[in-house]
């Protein structure tokens, strides 16, 4: 197992000249493993107490840290999964590269989301969705696949994904996706970042579903801490 414990300046420090020695450092950190097979990396925020929400966003738990790690993630992945409610929600941009998926069995997607028309985003439902729906998203230029019968087989999904040569994955929920991936076992690899917070409320977890799994166990393969409190943890399947 390796063990790292970095202090904030390697981490969130912002002095121009060593963010781009830093920025190589966390590529070399996070770099998804070789291969043909692909891997499912799952990236989230919470409190001290489990809280994954703040105000019903996960923005208010970040920091600079976390989003500097959750910027290199994203340059790292081939393919972005995230549920469409969460990206309608933390208004998410089409990506820089590779492709970002929005998984909706309902289509209840708003027709003036902005990245909805990128050729770098694809909506992912299921063969029974609206509709009229659909057709509302697509005369908005979006690009939509059927994923399964009645809801998005993300088996499926990575099949598809694999199919195209995106091997590097990466979810970044929310947690009912984050749910149904454990549900089906496809996640490799969750990286969390403890925010130094208590948030109390009913926010809500990481990941939740309709029933229990398994347990399973994981490994820490690698924690970083900064000067703010905040830990970095990444999350492997126990072989």
């Amino acid at each position: 197992m390796v063990f790292l414990l970095h202090k904030a300046t390697q981490v969130t420090d912002p002095v121009p000249e060593s963010g781009t020695e830093l920025n190589e450092w966390l590529k070399r950190a996070y770099a998804y493993p070789a291969g043909d097979k692909p891997y499912l990396r799952v990236n989230f925020v919470a409190s001290v107490d489990g809280s994954a929400t703040i105000d019903g966003r996960s923005g208010g738990l970040a920091n600079a840290g976390d989003k500097l790690i959750f910027h290199v993630l994203r340059e790292l992945a081939d393919a972005i999964i995230v549920g469409a409610r969460t990206a309608v929600t933390e208004n998410y941009g089409a990506p820089e590269r590779g492709l970002l998926i929005l998984v909706s069995a309902s289509l209840s997607i708003p027709v003036d989301y902005e990245a909805l028309s990128s050729s770098r985003v694809v909506v992912v439902t299921s063969k029974t969705a609206d509709a009229a729906r659909r057709a509302q998203l697509v005369d908005a230029g979006a690009t939509i696949i059927d994923g399964g019968e009645t809801a998005v087989d993300l088996p499926a999904l990575v099949d598809y994904c694999r199919e195209r040569g995106h091997t590097s994955l990466l979810c970044e929920g929310g947690p009912s996706l984050f749910g149904s991936l454990l549900a089906d076992d496809l996640v490799d690899e969750l990286c969390l970042t403890t925010s130094p917070t208590l948030a109390g409320g009913v926010g809500s977890r990481i990941a939740h579903g309709p029933n229990p799994i398994d347990l399973r166990r994981v490994q820490l393969d690698q924690l970083i801490g900064d000067d703010d409190g905040y830990l970095y943890a990444r999350w492997t399947r126990r072989a």
